[in-house]
């Protein structure tokens, strides 16, 4: 007998980004593990990046329930297009470079709107999922969060139904990075401590993507918390051809507080003191890129080097993943981001092509070492990264740069999925 699972999530095809991956994957193969899902999702008509590739790999048999949504952001784009263009796409000056306008924005979003805006689609979910829920025999509820909203709209089912509950934080809440620029008063951090320590302590069983964010929930709840990491679909790329260029890309959003200018540093020192460095150099920026990083390339005069590919869809980035001869991956060097480790670290794993890490992420280091793809530097290793590169383009111009990368088969989508429907069938 299957069982039958009702998944609630914000994010979900044409949306693109890792927020949709996660649950779109794991809904593709539930199908082999005996599981039924359906899924609850706002329809949206304004989105902002879409990625209609994603849409192929959602089950023809799965029952996909849309509910409209009234998006707070559209005021917002109405009065101040540029501000609402900019923070849609994630890009928040620094504190220092914020306007009064930009200040009471943000004030307004994180003191206003708790957990989230999207808290009034949630509560207007409630009676029809609950009829839902009763009228299709559902098992098993899941949310995933951010936004969090999801996580309140699963307790107030569960409460309802009775069913089990499964409550999947794919972030941490309350120590999230950018909670930061939302200028909490003491009263609304504590109301959000308070929301997240309840969710925790009501769901029956805790997903989390890190150890980390593990360990910290722990102090926070009796309740069982399993980590289950993002992961990659296998892929075979024995139709592409690696770049002739001594090319170094990075797949994916680069904010303001991403900004790594460790390796900017580096690069341009390596281009001054290596003499032919600089007619092999290629950095692909491959999506949104924040002006801030953009001035800071300017800056260590590395911009005849770089190729900003913007935004491109899931599928089109096989081509930079497996033709790169060096892939990297930023996280931004503050504490909040050990909890998170990034998903595109486990599409890189499957190119199979070297890794050049920055982060202050234990995790993420971990799993570099134990699958031998790479290396992990922290923002004050400016000595290290100068003589991995250095190392890299030696081998590059002499037999070129190869890995044998093991224990990945643990981060292949099927294995985190059977792990995942494990853990459904024994709530």
């Amino acid at each position: 007998m299957k069982n039958k699972v009702l998944i609630i999530t914000y994010y979900w095809p044409p949306y693109s980004g890792p927020g949709v991956q996660r649950w779109l994957k794991f809904v593709k193969y539930f199908s082999q593990f005996n599981i039924m899902p359906s899924v609850y999702t706002p329809q949206i008509s304004d989105i902002n990046q879409l990625d209609k590739s994603l849409t192929i790999d959602i089950p023809a048999n799965v029952d996909i329930i849309k509910k409209p949504i009234f998006l707070f952001d559209k005021i917002f784009k109405l009065f101040l297009p540029k501000h609402y263009a900019n923070y849609n796409k994630g890009f928040i000056p620094s504190k220092e470079k914020l306007s009064i306008i930009d200040k009471i924005l943000l004030f307004v979003r994180g003191n206003f709107f708790i957990p989230d805006p999207k808290l009034f689609w949630a509560k207007n979910s409630v009676n029809f999922l609950k009829n839902y829920i009763i009228s299709n025999k559902i098992d098993t509820i899941i949310t995933t969060g951010p936004p969090h909203s999801m996580h309140l709209l699963g307790k107030r089912l569960k409460s309802l139904t009775k069913v089990k509950w499964l409550a999947d934080f794919r972030d941490p809440w309350t120590n999230i990075w950018y909670n930061k620029k939302f200028f909490f008063t003491k009263s609304t951090l504590n109301k959000h401590k308070k929301l997240e320590k309840n969710i925790l302590n009501e769901a029956d069983h805790i997903i989390v993507t890190s150890n980390r964010l593990n360990i910290e929930y722990s102090k926070l709840t009796n309740k069982p918390i399993s980590t289950i990491t993002n992961g990659f679909d296998h892929f075979n790329y024995d139709d592409f051809n690696l770049d002739t260029k001594f090319s170094i890309s990075h797949i994916g959003t680069m904010l303001s507080d991403r900004n790594p200018y460790i390796l900017w540093k580096v690069l341009s020192r390596l281009i001054n003191e290596v003499n032919d460095l600089k007619h092999h150099l290629q950095l692909n920026l491959v999506g949104n890129v924040s002006v801030e990083v953009k001035q800071s390339i300017k800056k260590h005069s590395l911009e005849p080097y770089v190729q900003y590919i913007g935004h491109i869809s899931y599928d089109q980035t096989s081509k930079y993943l497996k033709n790169s001869q060096i892939l990297l991956l930023i996280q931004t060097n503050k504490v909040e981001s050990n909890y998170i480790i990034p998903a595109k670290l486990f599409e890189y794993l499957n190119s199979s092509r070297p890794i050049i890490s920055i982060s202050n992420n234990d995790d993420v280091e971990s799993i570099i070492n134990d699958t031998n793809v790479g290396f992990n530097f922290k923002y004050d290793q400016e000595i290290e990264l100068y003589n991995c590169i250095l190392n890299y383009f030696e081998k590059f111009k002499a037999d070129g740069i190869s890995i044998l990368p093991n224990n990945t088969n643990k981060y292949n989508r099927i294995e985190l999925t059977r792990s995942i429907s494990n853990i459904i069938k024994n709530l």
